[in-house]
């Protein structure tokens, strides 16, 4: 076993094989969302085209946009949190960061945002260790806030794998676990720990755990805004689905993306967050074809939204210099 994993290492150090690969699973992706539709078309043909699908769909747009928003401040406010020296960085430059450097995800191996960070970041004093640090407290929000929304939809867990409920208790366990982990003493051991591997100098940082509870929230904000404009694309095709349905399309929203981010072959998480959406869905009663229908839309949504507030960013935000004040203003 261990021999065979020894080889499918080696060939993944290949350009050639990855590349090939990723061409594969985008082209099998492709096939199956495709023949997933063609078998279902009826189903979506049925749907009546009126003036409040295309109000449904412009607010889930809206509700992506303000999603991505989220996320560039909690950027901000986590520089800001982590930021000792160095010249001083403006809101508008820290958006500009974040938003631009988020079309990396996009790349083949998915993670080419973290070294893209780190050479926007270096202009503003910020060493690789500092802009490392603040993105890991970043995911790390990310992965434990993705973990509270996914426990909303437990129910539909249970029933896709058919396994009882007390399978489920590791669960708790590992979200008791990252709420321990976001303490600042143990954020602080973390970091200075990481600072001796590098050998690298690490500033001095004091925040509470208050803070770091804020954060959390925000990070569940966010999660939310992007569950909404889930729940409003699929109202456009099952018109019976409600407002009450929010939490089972926060957990499938949650979970489908954090899928699809620790799997850094399929770019951007494609069809791992498709499948499982429409694992699902089926679950939810929603055909497999509609399922596709309503995962594929909300990634063109975030593609839009990924692709709009970076060209705002480098059209409309020109880098700006401010004091420290008026930074450090921007957040309280």
């Amino acid at each position: 076993m261990k021999l065979k994993l020894n080889g499918v290492s080696l060939l993944w150090r290949k350009k050639n094989f990855r590349r090939a690969f990723q061409i594969l699973w985008v082209t099998v992706v492709f096939l199956c969302i495709s023949f997933a539709i063609g078998k279902n078309w009826k189903a979506i043909s049925d749907v009546e085209w009126s003036l409040s699908s295309v109000g449904l769909i412009c607010a889930a747009l809206l509700s992506s946009f303000l999603r991505r928003l989220a996320g560039g401040m909690r950027w901000a406010w986590i520089i800001q949190l982590f930021k000792t020296d160095g010249l001083p960085i403006s809101l508008r430059d820290n958006l500009r960061v974040y938003f631009i450097t988020n079309l990396g995800t996009y790349l083949p191996g998915t993670y080419w945002f973290i070294p893209a960070r780190m050479m926007m970041n270096s202009k503003y004093g910020l060493s690789n260790i500092q802009t490392g640090i603040c993105t890991v407290f970043e995911h790390l929000m990310l992965v434990l806030s993705g973990a509270l929304l996914g426990i909303l939809g437990m129910d539909i867990l249970v029933s896709a794998l058919h396994l009882p409920l007390a399978s489920f208790r590791w669960m708790f366990a590992a979200i008791i676990f990252g709420l321990i982990s976001i303490h600042p003493a143990v954020i602080r051991f973390l970091m200075n720990t990481m600072a001796k591997i590098l050998r690298e100098p690490l500033g001095s940082y004091h925040f509470s755990y208050t803070t770091t509870l804020l954060h959390l929230l925000w990070s569940v904000l966010i999660w939310l805004l992007g569950s909404i404009a889930l729940l409003l694309l699929a109202l456009v095709f099952v018109p019976t689905l409600s407002w009450q349905d929010l939490p089972a399309f926060s957990s499938v929203f949650a979970i489908s993306w954090l899928l699809g981010f620790f799997t850094p072959f399929a770019p951007g998480g494609l069809g791992v967050r498709e499948g499982f959406m429409g694992l699902a869905f089926g679950l939810l009663g929603i055909p497999i074809g509609v399922s596709m229908v309503i995962a594929m839309l909300s990634r063109l949504l975030i593609v839009v939204e990924d692709l709009f507030w970076a060209a705002y960013s480098v059209l409309l935000l020109k880098e700006s210099r401010v004091d420290d004040a008026a930074c450090k203003s921007s957040f309280e």
